[in-house]
């Protein structure tokens, strides 16, 4: 329906900055970043009057990019943003402060690309996300919270996150968006070269150690499943079989239970590790296990207590819950 009603509009009114929009949002959610990309440019092309009309589009073309893995574009976009929007100059902050540092290690950079200054400029803006927070009807932001915390990470730990640019990619699905060979080709080893790296010992390690089990957990359930949205190329072969991903992805969200306790801050991985592996178990067919994975997400029991002794609510609880509750909702209604 969505689609007709674009198509019918955008036929008659090509220049429609509003069905430009819509046409952005349907290719996005079909996995066609790039197409999302074009509309948005020529949404901002077809008029110059109201600025803050293409700051909607410059934060669809950041996640878009994000989908893309082309940090460097999406730098640009949050750039746009963090000098001129005003919803969340935190969100912005960060969003730019995480693809300057992603860029400095995918591998493109080369001698002469001012990886100092990108670096420098990285921390400046990390140093100010916690600052940059505001509140509605004295309630605060979620997501600047999450961005808070994970910028103090970052300072804490001398301007290093890790894949924190994928990370920020899944807050935003843009990973559920990725055309399956940019998951496959771009995504899925970064995250595996990084688990490479980790260092047993340092600083951090089992968070990291859980935060890239569960990316790459998410990059083989959607390898192995993509959203019924999405449409994908006939001719496009993944070198995994569904099979083969599936089972990876399970073992991996399996991984992030089994050290769950030993995880010192981002204790909200092991919760979202529970979801996506009922989504996963969705399509393999076992709904007795998504039953017990999203009733786990949604009892409100502690599924870790790391050496913190943590006690408290986790980052981006009720966005969570609100997804669980819809699963457990369409479960019910055999639409899962």
């Amino acid at each position: 329906m969505a689609t007709r009603i674009v198509k019918w509009n955008l036929k008659r009114y090509p220049t429609g900055v509003f069905f430009l929009f819509g046409a952005g949002r349907l290719a996005l959610v079909r996995s066609q970043p790039a197409r999302a990309i074009e509309f948005h440019t020529r949404a901002m092309a077809a008029q110059t009057q109201y600025r803050n009309l293409h700051h909607v589009s410059y934060w669809e073309m950041a996640i878009a990019n994000l989908a893309l893995a082309d940090v460097r574009s999406s730098a640009e976009c949050w750039k746009v943003l963090e000098q001129e929007a005003t919803w969340s100059k935190s969100i912005y902050s960060y969003g730019r402060a995480v693809c300057l540092l992603a860029s400095l290690e995918d591998g493109e950079s080369k001698e002469g690309d001012g990886d100092k200054e990108k670096r420098e400029e990285a921390l400046r803006l990390m140093k100010l996300v916690p600052t940059l927070r505001q509140k509605i009807a004295g309630k605060s932001i979620p997501l600047e919270k999450f961005v808070a915390r994970k910028a103090r990470k970052c300072i804490a730990q001398k301007g290093r996150l890790l894949l924190p640019a994928l990370e920020l990619s899944v807050v935003f699905l843009g990973i559920a968006h990725a055309p399956r060979r940019i998951v496959e080709e771009r995504m899925l080893p970064q995250v595996r070269s990084a688990l490479v790296e980790l260092k047993e010992g340092a600083q951090g390690y089992w968070d990291d150690l859980a935060l890239a089990r569960y990316l790459e957990g998410l990059c083989l359930r959607y390898i192995a499943f993509p959203d019924p949205d999405v449409v994908l190329d006939p001719a496009e072969v993944p070198a995994l079989s569904r099979d083969e991903a599936a089972q990876g992805a399970k073992a991996c969200f399996e991984a992030v239970f089994k050290d769950s306790e030993k995880i010192e801050l981002d204790h909200h991985i092991v919760y979202h590790a529970h979801y996506e592996l009922g989504r996963l178990l969705v399509c393999l067919g076992d709904e007795a296990e998504v039953r017990r994975h999203l009733e786990l997400v949604l009892s409100g029991r502690y599924l870790e207590v790391g050496p913190s002794g943590r006690k408290g609510r986790y980052s981006m609880e009720n966005a969570l819950h609100m997804r669980a509750n819809a699963a457990v909702e369409a479960l019910h209604q055999k639409r899962l």
